[in-house]
């Protein structure tokens, strides 16, 4: 039985060519005609090179996991300047286990959270929530300074 007859191709053939680069090396030449061809290429040197790929809690991007393989996060930023992907995550991280046993900034939490839905729902307007937004930070802060 020939594959090729029998079935249709999943993929269309790579434009490859394996020719001398410098004297004494060669390499494979890829001669794409579009941008499909150079995917397509990428895809197939990270599967015959067993990369897997992963998405990033953080921003949702994909990304090969060439280091450990437990990463969770990113290593690049998503805009030049900011902190990478993994930075922030393990801010998000250290910040979701220092207040995950507060009992006033889980009710907090849940206040913001069904006042922002009002939102959403037009029961109540934005200045309103703003309004009692401030209110209520300056209440945390109080708490957070022993006022409370």
């Amino acid at each position: 039985m020939h594959y090729l007859y029998d079935r249709p191709l999943p993929f269309r053939p790579v434009p490859l060519s394996f020719e001398p680069v410098a004297p004494g090396q060669c390499s494979s030449v890829l001669y794409s005609a579009s941008i499909l061809d150079m995917i397509g290429y990428s895809l197939r040197s990270c599967v015959e090179r067993g990369i897997t790929v992963r998405r990033c809690k953080n921003c949702g991007r994909y990304f090969p996991q060439t280091g450990r393989v437990s990463a969770e996060y990113r290593e690049r930023s998503v805009t030049e300047g900011q902190k990478t992907c993994r930075e922030t995550g393990d801010l998000l991280q250290q910040r979701a286990k220092k207040w995950s046993d507060n009992l006033v900034f889980k009710a907090y939490c849940k206040e913001y959270k069904k006042r922002f839905a009002r939102i959403k729902a037009r029961r109540i307007s934005d200045t309103d929530f703003y309004t009692r937004s401030e209110q209520t930070r300056e209440m945390k802060q109080k708490y957070h300074s022993g006022g409370i």
